[in-house]
């Protein structure tokens, strides 16, 4: 098997395992307090995984010099930041594998610290999947390039059928995002949030993603316009 090959399978693997765990994890009150506390432990080393695929980054992190560098260094920062606080706050407040942790917090503490601290991450990791989005378009046209020369380029058809479906899951983002539940979890309200039970789990795993979506499409145009921006300042040197 062919290098890039296989790299590409395990990058795969490893987004598709934190994809689901995620979906899982962003619904606790659909699974047992012993479930999402065992999923969080494995998201653990998986995301670990993740950051030692990134290695490049941190060897030229002092390097890179542009706006759209700065923009991915914002990103990756503020998600290991409010991954690690959720993690924390989550050891803090668990009530089955860390139980008698020995720095424990009240519940009308710790609860409102650990729902603001996963949808931070949350944002994050749509801002982080929305830089890569337009390399990712760029590679599925290449993958599906199979007609050169056709004017109708039906090539594009999978990239293009992707990004439409985004934008239509983001306008339920938007309509989740408007709703006062939403902000309270963000300024780590102390009350009782509303979360309705009588609604299947894929419900809410789509409320989740839908927001995460909305994210993903603002950070691909920031991307977009950041690269655009450093390629006219290279063009104007060259001149």
């Amino acid at each position: 098997m062919k290098a890039y090959i296989k790299q590409f399978l395990l990058s795969l693997t490893v987004v598709s395992l934190l994809f689901f765990i995620f979906s899982a994890l962003y619904v606790p009150k659909e699974t047992s307090k012993l479930v999402h506390e065992i999923l969080a432990l494995i998201i653990v080393p998986i995301v670990i995984y993740h950051v030692i695929m990134m290695k490049s980054f941190f060897s030229y992190l002092k390097t890179q010099r542009s706006w759209y560098f700065y923009y991915r260094d914002f990103v990756v920062i503020g998600l290991m930041i409010t991954l690690l606080a959720a993690w924390i706050s989550g050891l803090i407040i668990s009530k089955v594998l860390f139980k008698d942790w020995w720095f424990t917090v009240p519940k009308q503490v710790g609860r409102p610290i650990h729902n603001a601290c996963v949808q931070y991450a949350l944002i994050f990791i749509g801002l982080h999947l929305g830089m890569y989005f337009c390399k990712f378009h760029h590679w599925l046209d290449e993958s599906f390039n199979l007609s050169k020369g056709n004017n109708l380029k039906l090539y594009r058809l999978p990239s293009t059928l992707i990004k439409v479906a985004l934008v239509l899951v983001s306008l339920h983002g938007l309509k989740v995002m408007s709703l006062e539940s939403y902000w309270q979890r963000l300024s780590f309200y102390v009350g009782k949030i509303p979360y309705d039970r009588t609604l299947p789990a894929y419900y809410h795993i789509t409320d989740q993603l839908s927001v995460m979506a909305v994210y993903v499409l603002i950070s691909a145009l920031i991307t977009y316009l950041l690269l655009c921006y450093a390629s006219s300042g290279k063009s104007q040197q060259q001149f």
